[in-house]
């Protein structure tokens, strides 16, 4: 009541007369009332912060600034009384408004308690006169300190202050205006013990206190009834009312003022009560300017922020037509290139039909020629097995013969010891004999020297073939060096280029026009790639080619070189044959001879049959040799099939880990379609890769299962060789047999021609092979450089897009800094996906180099194992040749045993010969017949006298019996020579006519081996110049097919920027349409700063939602919903201050509640329009949400099919 007793005092205009006694009374009143009401305002508010703050937090609450001012504890000023009553307290600043402007303006540093300590004198109240009002000010001012809340002196702070009933008005002052209401039984608001009340009033005892409270009740009592509101006008008019009537009254008035001093108390109490409302008022209407102009920064936020997103959105929306277009056209590329893999697969399709058909004639010629193999081969065994049989049987003849003759020697010998008196008689024959002897031996002399020079001869043969063989090494030498220059040239090319791959990636065009060029250079460059590719790929044909000639020459010398050693061989076992022959003739003559002249001498008999039995233990170590010669080949010949087995083993070991692979390559496979619908061009090329090394593969098994067949052929060729060895060796060791012998080499011969010439035909059925291996390499060339040339394509593309991000930034880097960062991050993630891509296809491309590296690798093994073998081939032919040279070795000591022991047997028949230390056999044997000569000369003059004629008859009979059994026996001795020669003669034709059949062989493989040396030289000439064509065709047609691509890409082009911009047209209709509709959302929505920041986030999410597919709806969401709860707390708190001033304004007069309604009525519209704007701001969500599910439905759609 007081403060609308101020308020209307305030705004009286009327003047007063000076010189009237009630008015000073009437403003010291005023004074004291406001200093009560200033102190008792100034308390409460501070006393509900505390309050409040020791709700929130627990502890107690230091002294604040209270409006502005800071807390300082004045001894002099009079502590105000206790107020028991208030009708509603003035609320001071809430703190969930500070809290919400310390959220919105945690920069600012200006506090909101500041600005009315700046307004206390702009809006201070209009005095009656201008010196007392100004006097109020001041007195208003220094008076409302807030005391700082001390806690050890608020009990007796309390004891002291006591509650009073209320003030009595004295008698003698008759008020005809109603008194004001008063309020007593309110608690202390301010700890701080209240001194220096003498400075004001002077001290009361205890008496008049309680007087004081009796006529306080009184007069509370009494006006109970008269609580009405007065004006300025009206207090000034009762004022004149009551100095005209009685003018003692005031003296009354000013004498009860004096004595009650509560009353004054009271009213200064009061008049505090009165500033602080009056300050709170100003505070909250500074806090309306504050908040409008919060309200107008932060609607310039908004238009910024409004700028900001449509400049946004402008490029958001550039960015999603490009994205677009790049993915129409990556989609029209992978149409492309599956048109272009269907026709492939359909040229694949039919190049696979005819390579079954080739394999299935080229198998059924496989089977034929192995079924004519294996029934030739049944034959030859039999042939040989029927041959073995024969052998045995003469082995088994001649051991019969052998034990008849030592029959025949027993009984000689029991004939000799029966017949030793007869042979003294025939010293005579045997001289002569002796004579034959010689005669003989010059003979067999003779056929031995012979014999010396048929092995000269055949030394200077095997020289010259070793050294044809030499020569031969040396070509292949050259060959090898040929094909390592050849390697040496390819690794150059390769080189090269991938320094050009280097060099194209390194370039980085700068501008489109540069960026035209380098385009064009770089198909000028792939052309270029695609011949030095082709002429790599012709050049790895060539080199496989060349190899697979030098295995071919390399077996075929390998095969010529076990000829020659088995026909070496064969001739020195013939040979040695022959002299194992001449010695048993010798060893047979010798025998006669000596059982005919040498019968007297018993020891001598015995030497020879020891004789004889080494001869004949000599025999059987040659045949005991011979079958370990034939082990020997056997065991060769079971280590080559064993190392044929080794390499098969080999094969089907590559075989497993070429599965291996493929699995591994499913894996991938399988790996690369678990990616999404953005991987279908990879995936595409993953397959086209699947599919080239699944031709590579089946390519590979051909040619495989082709060189298993000439292995194979070569294999049966092999037998063929060995088992003509045999054959051969067989007609050279049968006597009886040489006409068969003839017609089977004519039937092998013919059997030969016709295996020569299927060889031909396989042959050629080879080059056809290579042939159609070398286009499909070349296939895998282009497809490869088809390959490298859309890596080049997506790298460029990647440069491209982010030297276009990089130009954007830097342009928009000093204007929009912040609106490029999240599309700018997306597109930086996309072409980070990009560049994994890229490097996956790197690597797996390296991975299938590296594998193709492992193949030739593999295969270069193979080829080194074959050497090895052919090495081991060669040890063996060495091993051969040593042990020929062991026997041919064995063979002359054991002729020089021979005539050693010949020698020995003479000396004893003539120990007058003395034996030869230097000399040679032939002549020590002419030196031995000149002493026999001489030693019969001497012989013959010394005979004895005849006896008388008795025992001239008696030796007469005995000599003419004697003579009749020599003569017999010479006889004998005589058929048998006979029947010797006959059989040296016989095996001596034999032996010519297989030296003749020998040599026509030789012949004929001479002039074989001639006319194909001239065939492959023809052959390599014609291979040369057809390569050299094929060179030129396969420019020519790479220029044809360049020019076709070039043709064929531009129509594609044509055709792409035909689609594009149709799908841009529509693209753009839909997206102008949705920027329409964003746009009236938007001009709807930024009414206020909350919906503004609430769309903006709202925009911003969509945006970035589209631009990353979606993938982060939820975390937007979410944020979107933690933004709403905190507006609807600033809203409740918002509401809350409302309240609160709402409750305020109840407290002031009309003038001012109606202001405050206003106000009031306002901040309810605003949150009622807050509310509003969160549920079209949600609706909004919704929509947006269901328009962007739709959009991704109808891409889905869209997708779909054209998967």
């Amino acid at each position: 009541m007081f403060l609308f007793f101020w308020l209307f005092m305030k705004e009286t205009p009327s003047p007063v007369d000076p010189g009237s006694r009630g008015v000073p009374v009437l403003l010291a009143l005023q004074k004291e009332r406001r200093r009560q009401a200033a102190a008792g305002q100034a308390r409460r508010p501070q006393e509900e912060r505390q309050e409040e703050e020791q709700e929130e937090g627990g502890e107690p609450v230091a002294a604040r600034e209270v409006n502005g001012s800071k807390p300082a504890a004045r001894k002099a000023e009079p502590p105000p009384p206790p107020v028991t009553k208030q009708p509603s307290p003035p609320p001071a600043e809430p703190t969930g408004k500070k809290r919400g402007s310390q959220r919105k303006q945690k920069s600012e540093t200006v506090v909101v308690d500041e600005p009315p300590q700046e307004t206390k004198v702009d809006q201070a109240p209009v005095p009656v006169k201008k010196d007392v009002a100004m006097a109020a000010d001041a007195k208003v001012q220094d008076g409302a300190p807030t005391p700082a809340p001390t806690s050890g002196k608020k009990k007796n702070s309390a004891k002291k202050q006591k509650t009073e009933p209320g003030v009595r008005v004295p008698p003698a002052a008759p008020l005809e205006e109603p008194l004001v209401q008063l309020s007593v039984s309110a608690p202390p608001l301010d700890s701080e013990p209240q001194k220096g009340h003498g400075d004001d009033a002077p001290a009361k005892t205890s008496g008049k206190k309680l007087k004081n409270e009796t006529d306080k009740g009184r007069e509370r009592e009494r006006c109970s009834p008269l609580g009405l509101a007065l004006s300025e006008e009206e207090a000034v008019s009762v004022a004149a009312v009551l100095r005209e009537k009685s003018p003692s009254a005031l003296d009354a008035w000013h004498r009860s003022a004096a004595k009650c001093d509560p009353l004054a108390q009271q009213l200064q109490e009061r008049e505090r009560l009165l500033t602080t409302l009056q300050e709170e008022a100003s505070i909250a209407k500074e806090k309306v300017k504050h908040l409008s102009q919060e309200l107008q920064v932060e609607k310039q936020k908004t238009g910024r922020a409004e700028a900001m997103l449509r400049e946004q959105r402008g490029a958001l929306e550039k960015e999603l037509s490009v994205m677009q277009s790049k993915a129409q056209g990556s989609y029209q590329e992978a149409q492309g290139m599956q048109m272009k893999f269907q026709q492939l697969r359909e040229q694949l399709e039919g190049q696979i039909g005819r390579l079954q058909q080739e394999n299935g004639i080229l198998r059924d010629a496989v089977s034929n020629a192995s079924n004519q193999m294996e029934s030739k081969q049944a034959a030859e065994l039999n042939k040989l097995r029927s041959e073995c049989a024969g052998l045995m049987k003469e082995l088994g003849d001649n051991s019969g013969k052998l034990q008849q003759e030592e029959l025949q020697r027993k009984s000689l010998e029991v004939n000799y010891k029966q017949n030793v008196s007869q042979l003294e008689a025939q010293l005579q024959d045997a001289k002569r004999r002796w004579e034959e002897l010689q005669n003989f031996l010059h003979s067999v002399n003779t056929e031995r020297e012979k014999l010396q020079a048929a092995k000269q001869e055949l030394q200077s043969q095997l020289l010259g073939v070793e050294s044809e063989m030499s020569s031969k090494n040396q070509e292949i030498q050259n060959l090898h060096s040929r094909l390592t220059d050849t390697l040496v040239s390819k690794e150059q090319l390769e080189h090269k280029v991938m320094e050009l791959l280097e060099a194209t990636h390194h370039t980085r065009p700068d501008d489109a026009q540069q960026l035209q060029d380098l385009l064009a250079e770089n198909k000028a460059l792939k052309v270029q790639m695609e011949n030095l590719q082709a002429q790599l790929s012709s050049q790895t044909t060539t080199a496989s080619h060349f190899d697979e000639l030098q295995k071919l020459l390399a077996d075929k010398e390998l095969q010529r070189k076990s000829l020659e050693d088995s026909l070496n061989a064969e001739r020195s076992s013939g040979a040695s044959r022959e002299t194992d022959m001449q010695a048993m003739h010798t060893d047979n003559l010798t025998l006669k001879a000596e059982l005919q002249k040498l019968q007297a001498q018993i020891s001598e008999q015995a030497e020879v049959n020891q004789d004889s039995q080494l001869v004949l233990d000599q025999f059987q170590k040659s045949a005991q040799e011979k079958e370990e010669k034939i082990k020997m080949v056997e065991t060769l010949l079971e280590a080559g099939l064993i190392e044929m087995a080794n390499k098969e083993e080999e094969l089907k070991t590559l075989r497993t880990e070429n599965d291996s692979l493929k699995q591994e390559m499913d894996g991938l496979q399988q790996q690369a379609t678990e990616q999404t619908s953005s991987h279908l061009i990879l995936e595409e090329l993953h397959r086209t890769i699947q599919d080239k090394d699944e031709r590579m593969r089946f390519m590979e098994e051909k040619i495989q299962a082709e060189l298993e067949s000439v292995s194979d052929k070569e294999k049966s060729i092999e037998t063929l060789e060995q088992s003509l060895e045999a054959l051969r060796t067989e007609a050279e060791a049968l006597r009886t047999e040489a006409e068969q012998t003839r017609d089977r080499e004519a039937l092998e011969n013919t059997s030969s021609s016709a295996q020569l010439q299927e060889l031909q035909m396989l042959l050629a059925a080879r080059e056809e092979a290579a042939q159609r291996l070398q286009r499909a390499l070349e296939e895998r060339a282009e497809e490869a450089a088809l390959m490298e040339q859309q890596l080049k394509a997506l790298q460029e593309e990647g440069m491209q897009l982010r030297e276009q991000l990089e130009q954007q930034l830097e342009e928009q880097h000093d204007q929009k800094p912040v609106q490029m960062e999240a599309p700018s991050q997306e597109l930086l993630m996309e072409l980070a996906e990009r560049s994994t891509q890229v490097s996956a296809l790197q690597s797996e491309l390296e991975e299938l180099r590296a594998s193709l590296e492992m193949h030739r690798k593999k295969n270069n093994e193979l080829r080194e194992k074959n050497w090895s073998a052919m090495e081991a081939l060669a040890a063996s032919e060495s091993m051969l040749q040593t042990k020929l040279s062991k026997t041919s070795k064995e063979s002359q000591e054991a002729l020089e045993v021979v005539q050693a022991e010949c020698r020995e047997l003479l000396h004893r028949v003539l120990p007058s010969v003395p034996l030869p230390a230097s000399q040679s056999h032939q002549e020590w044997m002419q030196m031995f017949e000149s002493a026999a000569k001489e030693v019969v000369t001497e012989a013959e003059p010394a005979a004895p006298a005849a006896p008388g004629p008795e025992s001239e008859d008696a030796d007469v009979t005995a000599l003419e019996g004697k003579l009749k059994e020599a003569e017999d026996a010479q006889k004998v001795l005589q058929k048998d020579c006979e029947t010797y020669k006959k059989v040296l003669a016989e095996t001596e034709g034999i032996l010519q006519r297989l030296q003749d059949s020998v040599e026509q062989e030789e012949s004929r493989w001479r002039v074989k081996l001639e006319s194909a040396q001239s065939n492959l030289q023809e052959m390599s000439l014609k291979v040369a110049s057809l390569e050299s064509e094929a060179g030129r065709l396969d420019s020519d047609t790479e220029e044809l097919e360049s020019l076709r691509r070039d043709k064929r890409h531009l129509e594609s082009e044509l055709e792409r920027a035909e689609r594009e911009s149709a799908t841009y047209v529509t693209e753009v209709r839909e997206l102008k349409d949705l920027l329409t509709e964003l746009q009236s959302k938007l001009d709807g929505s930024y009414t206020e700063a909350v919906r503004q920041n609430e769309e903006l986030n709202l925009l911003k999410t969509q945006l970035t939602e589209t631009l990353s597919k979606l993938e982060t709806e939820e975390s937007e969401r979410q944020k979107v919903a933690g933004d709403l709860y905190k507006a609807q707390e600033s809203l409740d708190l918002i509401q809350a201050e409302i309240l609160k001033e709402t409750g305020q304004a109840d407290l002031i007069e009309n003038s001012t509640i109606a202001t405050q309604r206003e106000e009031t009525d306002r901040k309810e519209k605003m949150t009622a329009g807050l509310n509003q704007t969160v549920r079209e701001l949600q609706q909004l969500l919704q929509t947006v949400n269901r328009q962007l599910t739709k959009r991704q439905e109808g891409d889905r759609d869209k997708d779909a099919p054209e998967i």
